[in-house]
């Protein structure tokens, strides 16, 4: 797909509807954060929290990417939004991962995951521009992790969870043609 600069009309909706994602991760993470307390496990809430900070990390960085005039700023601020995306792909499973999985599938899931978004994260800072297709493909082995530990999530994830999660997949799937 050929890449063009989107339009300021367009800019000014993607940040939009980007703000609104702000608002309502400050809006709901206050209730999942506080559900999550009532469970009394310090693992579960600071899992939550990730994928909160995953989330407004995300919604903030698109934010500010889409609502900046071109130039140095914007440019920056590109690699930030793009890098956020690791944060929340990783800061999505996590919470999942550490209430479906045993313990030391669920470390070392994780930490497979976050070494890639590590990884992620160096690469994009300093050699993205010359092999954009990377970041792409760590996107979607990040998000299609799932399948090295279905089997043990088959029986314990309610099978709404694992619908919502296939279909998140196939969306982001698609999404990336978008990207690209």
């Amino acid at each position: 797909m050929l890449h063009r600069d989107q339009t300021r009309s367009e800019e000014l909706a993607n940040g939009i509807s980007h703000i609104l994602g702000v608002l309502f991760c400050l809006i709901a993470m206050p209730f999942v954060i506080a559900a999550a307390s009532r469970q009394h496990n310090l693992v579960t809430l600071l899992s939550v929290i990730t994928f909160g900070v995953g989330m407004l990390l995300v919604y903030t960085s698109s934010v500010l990417y889409h609502l900046t005039k071109n130039g140095k700023t914007k440019r920056l601020l590109n690699t930030a939004d793009h890098i956020s995306i690791y944060y929340l792909i990783a800061g999505t499973y996590t919470p999942l991962m550490v209430r479906y999985l045993n313990h030391d599938t669920a470390v070392v899931f994780l930490g497979v995951m976050w070494s890639i978004v590590a990884l992620g994260t160096i690469f994009k800072i300093f050699c993205s521009k010359q092999f954009e297709f990377v970041s792409m493909l760590l996107y979607l082995v990040m998000g299609w992790m799932i399948v090295f530990v279905i089997k043990p999530l088959w029986h314990t994830v309610p099978l709404v969870v694992l619908a919502w999660i296939l279909a998140g997949g196939i969306s982001y799937t698609f999404g990336v043609y978008f990207f690209c």
